[in-house]
């Protein structure tokens, strides 16, 4: 029986026969060995080259690949398209992988390039074409065409999108409407809105609206691509190769609207929109790797198409229920459908895939301050789908926040906490992802309710507020949530992040007053207290009515550090102190990463001292080394007056003209005052002196001599001068120091 081959174009003319000859990909097939040319075509624009191929396969090949095929490789003018290699057998196979979707009266069409050709062609030469096209019909001949971990067939192709709300899927009343956007014979349409069936005034939308019919089948083995369907006939057909029988699903659907409680006569002005969610295997026992969802519009209006359905009928007018299915008045081959991409919304879990966050993304956050650093931490994790969030700030958004700042000039006047609130929101169309609290931290009181509805169930507190007092009030708060704490230094050179941990082992103010000492003890922090006090950027005509100049891509690059870092840590049980500089010259980021000195809590009187374990262990250490005799020196750390703390962090050893004897101390002064005015300086006034320490011999108690009451007593006159207490610390044997203060 002689073999029937598609005819493709017309002959090639004589006077362009010489050029095309020259084709570089003819001349590879002319060298080739199993390959052979036959003919040049013409079809329109494009020229195409027929060849004979004979590709290697197995004697009894498992789809049907002759020992020789015959091709079509069309090439366009525009270089930037792909080739398109025809199979010209008329009886090729239909069911192989990898064929892109053709007419059934036209030939078969191999998908080669899974990249896009354009970046592709640089690289692709006309031998490595042919290789290609021989490769893929030796595959197909061991029904090995689609390869392991490669992307599954779609069940249909289609130009068309439409988005919708995954949550159709878990529902089962017919309850909601969609409203589409343009008209569906364009190449694209889209989703609008979804909305109830009836809007808050009782009456239902306006038609054109579709309602939706989520349907979910079973899953498909994802061997070849479907030829989408033109026809609810055609669908019908379609759907039951994957179980499902829409015509009943239809009539259903039919009956339930017509006796739905708020049905309204125009619901049978609107159409269907059927929503397919389909789950792929790439063996027919094979585990579930992928789901397409595929929409289907039918174009017949609900009334009529529920005639062709047999299930309703039109009397004086109004549509009345038809007892029983009785036989349509049309084939259902009359009722055109649109068959479009469905792209579901963006949901949390979906951006949490899309993020490659594997973690949960359920818990809670408070976030204080929402500014420049914050709101893009802030965004940089929302956009990930990951938590809940409580944004507290009270200030609005000016026109000078808008160059580094996650909101546009839309919300300029406009309060920030709102503002992020909202974007979060319309990120996944959810009003509870994102609550705004548009009050001072300062002035939310533990009996507000919205202070309970922001931490009664709170996971972690994030403060990127950049200020110490709310620093230090978020650490007070008697809620069980870590805390963390992120802000900018030395006018934006630096990123500083402290952070408790789960198990709050060093609170957030006690991380902060150790913060200066990482700067005395690496280079690399060396200026980061340091600040032009004259370089700054003035908005208005108020005395702080000034900005730091700071570019976007510092506060990006910082942003995108700290959301990593939140995001790794968010059940890292440990505190810690971390600093990024950002080096302008080498375009790269150094960091440190430190963790803070647990502390002891030493209460007197209304006073509150909290004294380091490095400082601790300074003090044991200056003591050993001089024993038998007394010695001392003085405390640095800070002072925190409204909540009556003190920190010490630090302790310096005894001038070297002091008197140090057995039964005897006193302090001398001799390079004291320089060397804590050189860590003041070095620190930008956040370290500085608290107050004195002394030593007693071994054996002796840490109880104040009289002496040592006379010495505290000058301390507290002279500390009183500036309003601050007299901290006089005696180390002795025991581990804790004995505290005078007053």
């Amino acid at each position: 029986m002689t073999q029937e081959y598609f005819s493709w174009g017309d002959s090639v003319n004589e006077d362009e026969l010489s050029s095309v000859q020259r084709h570089p990909f003819a001349k590879a097939v002319q060298n080739h060995q199993y390959a052979k040319l036959l003919e040049f075509r013409r079809k329109g624009h494009l020229v195409g080259i027929i060849i004979e191929i004979c590709p290697e396969r197995p004697q009894k090949p498992v789809a049907d690949i002759r020992h020789t095929e015959r091709l079509c490789v069309a090439f366009s003018a525009d270089l930037n398209k792909a080739p398109e290699v025809l199979a010209l057998r008329n009886d090729f196979p239909q069911d192989l992988p990898h064929l892109n979707l053709t007419k059934r009266s036209e030939p078969r069409s191999l998908c080669l390039f899974a990249q896009d050709f354009r970046d592709l062609r640089s690289t692709l030469t006309p031998e490595i074409l042919l290789e290609r096209i021989f490769s893929w019909l030796t595959r197909a001949a061991l029904d090995q065409a689609h390869l392991p971990g490669q992307r599954l067939e779609p069940f249909l192709l289609s130009e068309g999108r439409i988005i919708f709300d995954p949550k159709l899927f878990d529902q089962e009343s017919t309850t909601e409407v969609l409203g589409i956007v343009g008209p569906i014979d364009k190449q694209d349409s889209f989703v609008c809105q979804i909305g109830k069936i009836l809007r808050s005034d009782g009456k239902p939308p306006n038609p054109p609206c579709f309602l939706p019919v989520a349907i979910r089948a079973k899953p498909w083995h994802a061997r070849t691509i479907n030829y989408n369907p033109h026809s609810l006939e055609e669908l019908n057909e379609l759907l039951q190769t994957v179980g499902i029988d829409i015509v009943e699903a239809l009539r259903g659907k039919t009956r339930k609207l017509k006796r739905h409680d708020d049905y309204h006569p125009v619901f049978m002005r609107y159409k269907w929109i059927l929503l397919l969610r389909l789950p792929k295997k790439r063996e027919p026992g094979g585990r579930i790797e992928s789901v397409d969802d595929i929409a289907f519009l039918l174009l017949d209006e609900i009334g009529p198409l529920g005639q062709k359905l047999g299930v309703l009928q039109k009397f004086d007018g109004k549509w009345g229920e038809v007892l029983g299915n009785q036989q349509g008045a049309s084939p259902l081959s009359d009722v055109p459908v649109h068959t479009l991409r469905a792209i579901s919304t963006l949901t949390p879990s979906f951006a949490r895939n899309l993020s490659a966050y594997k973690g949960s993304g359920d818990k809670e956050f408070a976030i204080v301050g929402v500014g420049a650093l914050g709101s893009q931490i802030v965004m940089n994790l929302a956009r990930q789908g990951i938590g809940r969030w409580h944004i507290i700030d009270e200030d609005v958004l000016l026109p000078h926040n808008c160059v580094r700042h996650a909101l546009s000039a839309g919300y300029v006047a406009g309060s920030k906490a709102n503002a992020v609130a909202n974007e979060i929101r319309l990120l996944f169309d959810k009003e509870q992802v994102a609550v705004p609290v548009t009050r001072d931290i300062f002035h939310l009181s533990q009996e507000d309710d919205e202070y309970k509805e922001v931490f009664a169930d709170v996971d972690h507190i994030y403060d990127f507020s950049a200020s110490a007092a709310v620093s230090r009030h978020l650490a007070l708060l008697e809620e069980d949530a870590p805390r963390t704490s992120a802000f900018l230094l030395s006018d934006g050179k630096f990123l500083a992040i402290l952070s408790e941990g789960t198990k709050r082992q060093v609170r957030l103010d006690d991380s902060e007053a150790q913060l200066p000492l990482l700067a005395l003890r690496n280079d690399l922090l060396e200026d980061m207290f340091r600040s032009d006090d004259g370089r700054f950027v003035r908005y208005a005509g108020a005395c702080r009515d000034i900005t730091t100049p700071l570019p976007q891509d510092i506060i990006a690059t910082y942003s995108a550090i700290a959301s990593s870092f939140l995001k790794m840590n968010l059940d890292t049980s440990v505190s810690s102190i971390d600093v990024w500089k950002y080096d302008h010259a080498q375009l790269q980021v150094g960091h440190i990463h430190s963790k803070p000195s647990p502390v002891h809590v030493l209460e007197k009187t209304s006073w509150q001292v909290r004294l380091t374990e490095d400082a601790l262990s300074l003090m044991y250490e200056f003591r050993s080394n001089r024993l038998p005799n007394e010695t001392g020196g003085v405390l640095l750390g800070t002072f925190d007056i409204p909540n009556k703390v003190i920190y010490v962090v630090l302790v310096l050893p005894s001038p070297p003209d002091s008197i140090e004897w057995p039964t005897v101390y006193r302090r001398g002064f001799k390079g004291l005052s320089r060397k804590i005015d050189a860590l003041h300086q070095q620190t930008g006034g956040n370290l500085g002196y608290v107050g004195e320490w002394h030593s007693h011999p071994a054996g002796v108690p840490a109880l104040p001599s009289s002496l040592d009451q006379r010495a505290h007593d000058w301390l507290v006159e002279e500390m009183g001068c500036t309003g601050h207490p007299g901290l006089m610390l005696i180390k002795s044997d025991d581990r804790i120091p004995y505290v005078l203060l007053r």
